[in-house]
């Protein structure tokens, strides 16, 4: 954001080459001079199906004066909207139906900073236990969301039924870790690792011997990691989905270089073994599996296998290990 003030946010950017930063610097400065509403590209941030993971979502949004108290209501109005997208949470509670009081921004009386105040009911418990979500990837949508965006904040002071939060147990969170809330003032860096980001995975569609394209929540800051895919297919295999041979796991995985031309990944000879005794079908499957999802939208087109330091000649089937293996879209079916 924009100190001006400490009330003018710039919102998220779109990614381009030739920012004119002088010509956006000053439309922003009339809009706060101007008292007038304003729209921008804003990030929300919503739990993923499951709960485990937060889902960025960027819309446009209308704010209808350029105060940070108006952002407030804003936001928490957008949240309450909630998203469409497929893979987030389908039923999260709006935190404006569980408030006791209006939300405001105001100066701690142990802190010299100011933060956002929300004052929920005990009802929100019990709306996020009927949503399957907990608590803390709840206050991770809050604080991700307000954080990001509301300027002159320094962090977000929650009280349910009149009890101010000051800690999340491990059974209040996602990944079961413990957070201290200091000086019962939630901030971003409290959720660090929440974030997730779309990703493309493959898998075996079945009968055809082809490969299905599917969408999974990644976390954000490896969504582009070669082991971090990979673990992902393990995953997918042992969900039932037809990927990579059963009994794998993050130690098969040696090591991982991204060159310029192509990726080179060198696997455990226990992780070839567990290959060579596919049929020639599921052998097909695997490997490819692991080159489109190795490749997708990336530069770097082809994969090289290594296990245990040396390259396998050929699986079943005839399919040759050799060299490197290119991307495979003709594999793909709707």
């Amino acid at each position: 954001g924009l100190d001006l003030g400490a009330t003018l946010p710039v919102g998220t950017l779109s990614r381009v080459d030739d920012l004119d930063v002088t010509a956006r610097y000053g439309r922003l400065n009339d809009q706060r001079q101007n008292e007038t509403g304003f729209s921008c590209l804003t990030t929300l941030y919503f739990p993923a199906a499951g709960g485990e993971w937060l889902l960025p979502i960027v819309r446009s949004v209308v704010y209808a004066q350029a105060e940070p108290v108006d952002y407030l209501y804003t936001l928490l109005s957008e949240l309450g909207k909630g998203t469409s997208h497929e893979l987030a949470a389908g039923d999260v509670p709006a935190p404006l139906d569980y408030i006791e009081e209006m939300p405001e921004i105001v100066r701690p009386e142990d802190g010299a900073n100011r933060a956002i105040e929300i004052r929920f009911s005990r009802e929100i418990e019990t709306a996020l236990s009927d949503a399957g979500l907990n608590l803390g990837i709840y206050m991770a949508m809050l604080t991700d969301t307000l954080m990001g965006f509301v300027p002159g904040v320094e962090g977000l002071q929650v009280y349910i039924g009149g009890e101010r939060l000051e800690r999340l147990d491990g059974q209040q969170t996602p990944d079961g870790r413990e957070i201290l809330l200091e000086q019962g003032l939630a901030a971003r860096e409290d959720f660090d690792g929440y974030a997730g980001a779309p990703g493309i995975l493959y898998v075996g569609a079945g009968e055809a011997g082809g490969l299905m394209r599917m969408r999974r929540v990644l976390p954000q800051a490896r969504q582009s990691e070669p082991r971090e895919l990979l673990l992902s297919l393990m995953e997918l295999s042992a969900q039932g989905y037809t990927a990579l041979p059963a009994g794998l796991s993050q130690e098969d995985i040696l090591a991982v270089c991204v060159e310029e031309e192509a990726l080179t990944v060198n696997l455990s000879s226990a992780f070839g073994d567990a290959l060579m005794a596919l049929t020639a079908p599921q052998a097909r499957v695997a490997v490819y599996a692991m080159v489109n999802t190795l490749t997708e939208g990336r530069d770097q087109q082809s994969v090289v296998f290594f296990f245990d330091g040396e390259q396998l000649d050929t699986l079943a089937g005839g399919l040759n290990l050799r060299g490197g293996l290119l991307r495979n879209p003709g594999m793909v079916v709707n």
